[in-house]
């Protein structure tokens, strides 16, 4: 069976972290994004299985990722 694949958007470097080791350790296959134009690119060159989210952040932000 294959790894599920997460992709975590959050400006905070240290909330990314935690979601990563939760996941990892889960023995999910984690991705990490700064901000919502970052997480956009990391959408429309690879598959997820499930995206974390934060609402508030720069450049983009995660209502505004959704609609994008």
């Amino acid at each position: 069976m294959e790894k599920r694949r997460v992709l975590c958007v959050d400006d905070s470097s240290a909330s990314r972290r935690i979601v990563a080791d939760v996941l990892k350790n889960m023995g999910v296959e984690c991705f990490e994004a700064v901000d919502g134009v970052d997480g956009l690119n990391h959408l429309v060159s690879d598959h997820f299985d499930l995206v974390i989210l934060d609402i508030n952040m720069p450049n983009l932000d995660g209502a505004e990722m959704i609609e994008g």
